[in-house]
């Protein structure tokens, strides 16, 4: 029994050593070191799809920036057209009236804003004085000197809202300007004139003033009275675009 169990294992051993190693491969199990790799294609594949989202995640994240830029100054415009629009009230308390109606000289341009900075005169002198006894009258100035200026301005854009404030016959009026930095040649339509250093004045866009209730059929978002900024591309659109009018 010994002697035929010995027999059967070198007889196996022999059998197993004289096959070949294809046999063996073939019938091996599986290695626990088996390594992987990628071919050439499939890092081709990963490095441009990487590279397609490197290029979309900065393009989203330059334009969220510019959003938010936008939307800040949006916001800054907005503040300002409310101080614009707090003064024009503080005015109509005190006098009853808007700038341009009832006792005081029609405004000469929808840029114009000097009867909130300047006491109005008429031919017997200031119009409607502030008085104590009444607390009626004009008590300004409504708005900081600091702010205003003088800016040339188309005279075809009219105090309803309609006409282009870059055609027609130049004229200057006291005027508030936006935030929106624009370049303006000097001379030229929404210009501002130069200081007493002679050196050219840089600001933005004057800021309109539409108290005449036929605006409301001209300028879009305009239930007179009404303010409006030329918005972030320096062009007056009525309301369209990205004009910012508020109304009060």
């Amino acid at each position: 029994m010994h002697r035929h169990s010995h027999l059967s294992s070198r007889l196996s051993s022999r059998l197993s050593s004289s096959r070949s190693p294809a046999w063996h491969r073939a019938h091996a199990g599986p290695s626990k070191h088996r390594t992987y790799g990628y071919s050439l294609l499939e890092l081709l594949i990963v490095v441009s799809l990487l590279a397609t989202i490197a290029a979309v995640g900065t393009q989203v994240f330059f334009n969220n920036e510019d959003s938010v830029e936008r939307q800040t100054q949006r916001e800054l415009i907005m503040t300002e057209l409310r101080s614009l629009a707090n003064a024009t009230r503080r005015f109509q308390q005190d006098t009853g009236y808007l700038p341009g109606q009832g006792p005081f000289p029609a405004r000469a341009h929808s840029a114009d804003w000097q009867q909130l900075l300047v006491q109005p005169n008429g031919p017997g002198g200031p119009i409607m004085p502030w008085q104590i006894d009444t607390g009626r009258g004009w008590n300004g100035p409504y708005l900081s000197a600091s702010t205003e200026g003088r800016v040339t301005i188309g005279s075809n854009l009219q105090l309803d809202g309609s006409g282009n404030p870059e055609a027609g016959a130049l004229i200057t009026v006291f005027s508030m300007a936006d935030s929106v930095i624009q370049e303006r040649a000097p001379g030229t339509a929404l210009a501002w004139q130069a200081t007493a250093n002679n050196i050219d004045v840089v600001r933005g866009a004057p800021i309109l003033l539409f108290s005449n209730a036929a605006a409301n059929a001209n300028v879009l978002g305009c239930l007179a009275p009404c303010v409006l900024s030329f918005g972030l591309n320096g062009i007056y659109e009525q309301g369209n675009g990205d004009d910012v009018v508020l109304s009060f």
